[in-house]
């Protein structure tokens, strides 16, 4: 169905009517993208999240052997 399609529409008023079809079709598109940037959102937030996670694991387990080695070679 296309958006201007004069037989479905109002005859007392087919611009408007029409006008209408094409708003309701602009916000069901408008919403099914508000949910697509959201997915992409919470993808985002999740994977540097994981990723900052990570580096703080791996800076923390070099801490923790730089400060092995500067106790042996204290000793």
């Amino acid at each position: 169905m296309h958006i201007f399609d004069r037989k479905n529409s109002n005859m007392n008023n087919p611009i408007k009517t029409s006008w209408e079809e094409f708003l309701k079709s602009v916000d069901i598109r408008m919403t099914e993208m508000a949910r697509f940037i959201n997915v992409v959102i919470v993808v985002i937030l999740v994977h540097v999240t994981v990723l900052l996670l990570l580096e703080v694991l791996r800076e923390g387990e070099y801490l923790l052997l730089g400060t092995n080695n500067v106790a042996k070679m204290i000793n």
